[in-house]
């Protein structure tokens, strides 16, 4: 098993919008341990490595980059706090968002499980 020092929350922000006339997204975010390894499975293509969402820009020639990442100390902080994170529909006002307001967030999962 591999130690992993911290997991991240990170947010990938597209150079143009991808979808349709009734529905268009920049935005990507996602939770890993390695942020170097899983950007770049997002950079092949790849939808079984990467997601569906980059795989499409990929496939359309839409670069993208981490505009934000956030730091957590386990998995488990990780995932909750990318599905907190999605709840929020506006994800380009999550650039604002920092790293002491995602700590208040992790603040009351911990306090929610007692840890």
């Amino acid at each position: 098993m591999k130690f992993t020092l911290y997991w991240f929350v990170y947010l990938l922000e597209l150079a143009r919008p991808l979808g349709n006339h009734r529905h268009c997204a920049r935005y990507y975010l996602g939770s890993t341990n390695n942020l170097n390894r899983r950007l770049t499975q997002h950079r092949s293509g790849d939808r079984l490595i990467g997601s569906a969402f980059t795989a499409a820009a990929v496939e359309r020639g839409i670069q993208f980059q981490v505009v934000k990442f956030w730091y957590c100390n386990s998995f488990v902080e990780a995932r909750f706090l990318e599905r907190r994170l999605k709840r929020r529909k506006n994800h380009a006002k999550l650039l604002d968002l920092t790293q002491a307001a995602i700590n208040t967030l992790l603040t009351e999962l911990r306090v929610a499980h007692g840890r």
